[in-house]
């Protein structure tokens, strides 16, 4: 299969993004807001990592089915974001939450399944 341009694309934003999670992670914490339901550090989380699961899936699609890709980008981004929160608990101004990993996870399943709701694009050149 000769990949495109697109795929490469793909690639280097998702590696940008991993590359940008643990940065973030690795930072000092500022103070968050609390609403009612959710704190904005966990908006943030969602928001960061279903970008993080449909460039996972957009990735892993040019070589998987649609099903097994979304899995992957599940499980790559339940990975990247337990080790995140794993550093966080090391760090001394950081402290690991698994409240965040939880919405790591479903961030990664919203962005995943959301990438492969959209038509293929393996054969779009």
């Amino acid at each position: 299969m000769k990949l495109n341009n697109k795929f490469y694309i793909f690639l280097f934003l998702a590696v940008a993004e991993t590359v940008a999670i643990f940065w973030y992670s690795f930072l000092p914490v500022v103070d968050f807001v609390e609403t009612g339901f959710l704190r904005l550090g966990d908006l943030e989380h969602l928001i960061a990592y279903s970008v993080y699961g449909l460039l996972l899936q957009r990735v892993s699609g040019y070589f998987l089915g649609r099903k097994q890709s979304v899995i992957l980008s599940i499980l790559i981004g339940s990975v990247v974001g337990g080790m995140s929160e794993v550093v966080q608990h090391v760090l001394p101004y950081r402290t690991g939450d698994m409240i965040d990993w939880a919405v790591d996870i479903l961030g990664s399943a919203i962005g995943g399944t959301l990438s492969a709701k959209f038509k293929p694009y393996s054969q779009i050149d």
